[in-house]
């Protein structure tokens, strides 16, 4: 878990120096963690989000 204000913080320095915030939530995303996303208990939005296995268990690829 990350100390209060950490990630908020990541999220300014990330839109200061022009660098993408990804949220890698392959192992915590879909309601795993009690939000549909882990990073959304600290209320910053990501760039990005990555996930795999919740979407379709890994047996069909899902990309463009």
């Amino acid at each position: 878990m990350p100390p209060p204000g950490y990630l908020a913080g990541v999220r300014e320095l990330c839109d200061k120096h022009g660098i993408l915030f990804i949220a890698d939530e392959v192992m915590a995303g879909f309601a795993r963690s009690g939000k549909w996303f882990a990073v959304d208990h600290w209320g910053v939005t990501p760039d990005l989000i990555t996930f795999a296995k919740g979407s379709n268990s890994g047996y069909v690829p899902v990309a463009v």
